[in-house]
């Protein structure tokens, strides 16, 4: 366990220093570390290693071309099928493989953190990463990159360029099906202005606990999940994460904070508080550039608008999300893919938390939500973390 937290606080600092010099190599050292411990592991590091990673990439090996690959796997995940295919077959060393992917994931993410530096705090976002994902990547390599893809994706939501956002989330769903719950997104900023969104936020996600298994069903003959996945599904449950309903709950009472100070707000017109909007068209920057040569908008430069209704927008996303993370959390015990999906929803509800945070300097927030993801990643290590714990490899002679 202290050993990932040292690699963690090490990459992280490394990327603080690689912020403020803005130098490319600088970048590259600081991913390094992260990168190493989890491309040159050892094959038994993580329980679906042996699940699915190694047996695929064995099976693989033996295809004459591409063309056999479905032949050989039946998964819906293609993405990750022909990636793997790709070195089993022309590179032939799982590490080379495992490093590669690794990149893959973690990529996404510290971009995200130099992209949205100037609105949230950088570190703590890679902080709420490394304890949440990042040993839990170990094993859940799949929805680990798509995961990684769609905080990626939440770049591109926030600054209203849509085509970006359903590109990342296309990408990623060839790579663990379950990333096309991020399409619920959308929906939620065309009904945030909407005076029935509440309903919304509370009746859908009742209806869904109540009717979980029908929904289920219904997916059957999709192409989200295969017929056998889905008996799978639900046939089994998982024990509830406990520090995510935490975590949570802790969103939630953060949610109930700023609407409080809205309703304040809106009794007494003497009451105010600084608001955060993004604005696509936004050219003019406090650093100094506008756009980039090719005329895309240069994220890292935006800087906030005064107030505007798409700020109630924010708060409103946040709460939905967290509602809905919750209820899917509370579905694990009876069905093992719920807890799955509440990551995606968790995560939207983390970012925009972190974006209202940076603005409002909630420095007790900050510290309430690291010290909550710090405890988790302890119980997670306690219990195993997902057959990562102890740490193994004969490369790195650890």
């Amino acid at each position: 366990m202290l050993f990932y937290l040292f690699i963690s606080l090490l990459s992280i600092w490394l990327y603080k220093l690689a912020e403020n010099s803005g130098k490319p190599l600088a970048f590259a050292i600081a991913i390094l570390p992260p990168v190493l411990i989890e491309g040159l592991r050892e094959e038994t590091i993580g329980i679906d290693m042996q699940t699915y990673v190694v047996p695929f990439f064995l099976t693989l090996k033996r295809a004459n071309n591409i063309l056999e690959v479905p032949e050989l796997i039946d998964h819906s995940d293609y993405g990750y099928l022909y990636l793997t295919y790709f070195f089993a077959k022309y590179v032939g060393d799982l590490n080379v493989f495992l490093t590669f992917f690794s990149v893959m994931k973690l990529v996404p993410v510290y971009y995200t953190a130099y992209i949205q530096r100037e609105r949230i705090n950088s570190a703590l976002f890679l902080f709420v990463y490394f304890m949440f994902y990042y040993v839990l990547g170990f094993s859940l390599m799949r929805q680990a990159f798509a995961i990684s893809l769609c905080i990626l994706s939440l770049n591109y939501f926030f600054l209203k360029q849509f085509k970006k956002f359903y590109f990342c989330v296309f990408i990623a769903y060839f790579f663990h099906n379950s990333s096309v719950l991020m399409l619920y997104l959308p929906l939620i900023y065309y009904l945030g202005k909407s005076k029935y969104r509440f309903l919304f936020s509370l009746l859908v996600p009742i209806f869904i606990f109540f009717n979980i298994e029908n929904l289920m069903e219904a997916f059957i003959d999709s192409p989200l999940f295969t017929a056998g996945k889905v008996e799978g599904y639900m046939d089994s449950g998982v024990e509830t994460e406990k520090t995510s309903i935490l975590i949570a709950v802790f969103i939630l009472f953060y949610c109930f904070f700023l609407f409080s100070r809205t309703f304040w707000q809106r009794l007494f017109p003497n009451y105010s508080e600084e608001e955060i909007v993004f604005d696509e068209h936004e050219t003019e920057s406090s650093i100094g550039e506008l756009v980039t040569e090719d005329g895309e908008d240069d994220t890292s430069n935006l800087s906030p608008d005064p107030y505007d209704d798409y700020n109630w927008d924010f708060r409103y996303l946040m709460l939905t999300s967290i509602i809905y993370a919750i209820i899917f959390l509370l579905l694990s015990s009876y069905i093992e893919v719920a807890f799955r999906m509440s990551y995606y929803m968790l995560n939207v509800a983390v970012f925009t938390m972190l974006l209202l945070l940076k603005k409002e300097k909630g420095v007790i927030f900050d510290f309430g939500l690291a010290l909550l993801f710090l405890l988790h990643f302890v119980i997670a290590c306690n219990h195993g973390n997902n057959g990562t714990i102890p740490y193994h490899s004969l490369i790195l002679q650890i």
